[in-house]
């Protein structure tokens, strides 16, 4: 039996394959479908499925504002540089301050585009099923408002991060389980919607 850590750092992961932190399938959905969390009692389940959504938007974010992520960005942006700049901490932490705008964009416009999703009541019986799905596991009847992992306010989020990161006076390590693979994706990703 893993720990709580270690069961969040594990659902995370399988959290990241299904779409995670830009778009999941509703909660009540993984809460079937997931042998971990089905066979715990259902405040359990949601407790943990909660800390692993938030575990994986603190993973994407941690990637985006990454020291060694601020000071690639720092050193393009550089007209007369040569590729071979030092940036002290306080300079990265601020190009991280920075880039919160572009963020906060990137995930507005995501869920902005979930928004304009009609809902699929074309198939009254469907829908009907879906809706006593989500009540029998304690959601409201409505669709929810956003499928993203990230917190209702965003920009807040991005500072708490940021001044994890930086809080420190050495450069920190990325935090378990963050792939080199998945940051390059991700950030494409972002170039992508913005």
């Amino acid at each position: 039996m893993l720990d709580k850590e270690e069961a969040v750092q594990a659902l995370a992961d399988t959290l990241e394959h299904l779409g995670a932190p830009w778009g999941l399938p509703e909660d009540w959905i993984i809460l079937c479908d997931s042998a971990d969390l089905h066979d715990l009692p259902r405040t359990a389940a949601k407790r943990l499925l909660a800390k692993a959504k938030k575990e994986t938007a603190r993973r994407w974010l941690w990637s985006r504002f990454d020291p060694s992520e601020m000071d690639l960005e720092l050193s393009e942006d550089c007209e007369d540089g040569d590729g071979t700049e030092e940036f002290d901490n306080r300079q990265l932490k601020q190009r991280a301050i920075n880039s919160i705008d572009d963020v906060v964009s990137t995930v507005m416009s995501s869920r902005q585009a979930h928004a304009n999703v009609p809902d699929n009541s074309a198939q009254p019986s469907a829908h009907e099923k879906t809706v006593a799905a989500r009540v029998a596991f304690g959601y409201p009847r409505e669709r929810p408002d956003r499928t993203d992992c990230f917190d209702k306010d965003v920009h807040l989020q991005c500072r708490r991060i940021i001044n994890e990161i930086y809080s420190a006076t050495e450069k920190s390590a990325p935090p378990p389980h963050a792939h080199d693979d998945q940051r390059l994706h991700d950030r494409n990703k972002v170039r992508r919607f913005s």
